[in-house]
């Protein structure tokens, strides 16, 4: 998995609201959760993606941030390195 490519992801997975952490990367592996967690912490450098806690103390909710446009370029993105395959 791709930086891009989890940062997409996440963003889609947040598109209609938050969700927790956990759910995102519930049964995956090690590999799959340190990309999302580092494509978190990109997107929330970036304003696309907040952080909200409150949920327990292992576990944290991820909300739209201020800027959600960086979805779509990031989708687009994603989706010409498909088509490059």
């Amino acid at each position: 998995h791709t930086m891009e490519e989890q940062q997409a992801f996440v963003l889609d997975r947040i598109r209609s609201g938050r969700t927790a952490f956990t759910t995102l990367v519930a049964q995956r592996s090690k590999p799959f959760i340190i990309t999302t967690f580092l494509a978190i912490l990109e997107l929330v450098q970036r304003h696309a993606l907040r952080i909200v806690d409150g949920i327990a103390d292992e576990d944290f909710w991820l909300a739209p941030g201020e800027r959600p446009a960086v979805h779509d370029s990031l989708e687009a993105a994603v989706s010409l390195k498909r088509e490059d395959v």
